[in-house]
């Protein structure tokens, strides 16, 4: 998260949380991280926005790890700030450096 740029970042909040804001009310930490054993790379990491939760498998490498959340971050998400819930739009596009390794993803 530290080497991610600021779109980036808001991303990231966006698919861990649905909302582009932090809760007003904030525990002192904002996601939980969870090593999902279950998945293989081949998954992309998977959001639960109700429990703030970011499931990750296990990737063999930093780089496939940093391309498969930024692909996950970019493309998918909700959006229940102001308006209700609805899908937004993709945040991917060429510029976004993937992993070539990855076939892309």
């Amino acid at each position: 998260v530290k080497a991610m740029s600021e779109r980036e970042r808001a991303a990231m909040l966006l698919f861990t949380s649905g909302r582009r804001r932090m809760p007003a009310v904030n525990r002192g930490e904002f996601f939980t991280l969870r090593l999902a054993t279950e998945l293989t790379e081949a998954h992309l990491p998977v959001a639960h926005t109700c429990f703030f939760q970011l499931d990750l498998p296990p990737y063999s490498s930093s780089s496939t790890l940093r391309a498969k959340l930024l692909y996950a971050i970019l493309s998918c998400a909700v959006d229940v700030d102001d308006s209700g819930f609805h899908s937004r739009g993709s945040l991917y596009d060429e510029g976004t450096q993937i992993d070539e390794g990855t076939n892309g993803v």
